[in-house]
């Protein structure tokens, strides 16, 4: 399986608002009601791709997802490098989608 690291950032001077409004679109977000009875999770697009997420802004991926991710995030003018590399046992399990 080929697979690449992602380095993603928004661009200087980005406003915080848009930056959480991109993280959530991006990665996800677990919400709650204001009283906290009722939790629920803001579905992202790496929610239902397989990943492995490093760092803030670094994400291992499968090469062949790379095209659906590269376009979500020229819809958000995010700055992005990306480098094919050698996944480690951990990554491909964490790449692998479970069977079920």
């Amino acid at each position: 399986m080929r697979v690449v690291i992602l380095i993603v950032g928004l661009p200087p001077k980005t406003p915080q608002s848009v930056a959480n409004r991109f993280a959530q679109k991006f990665y996800g977000q677990d919400a709650s009601t204001r009283e906290g009875s009722y939790r629920y999770r803001k579905v992202g697009l790496l929610d239902r791709i397989p990943h492995r997420k490093l760092r803030r802004g670094v994400v291992i991926l499968r090469a062949r997802d790379l095209i659906e991710v590269e376009e979500f995030l020229a819809t958000w003018g995010a700055l992005r490098e990306v480098r094919v590399i050698q996944a480690t046992p951990d990554d491909l399990s964490a790449l692998t989608p479970a069977a079920g």
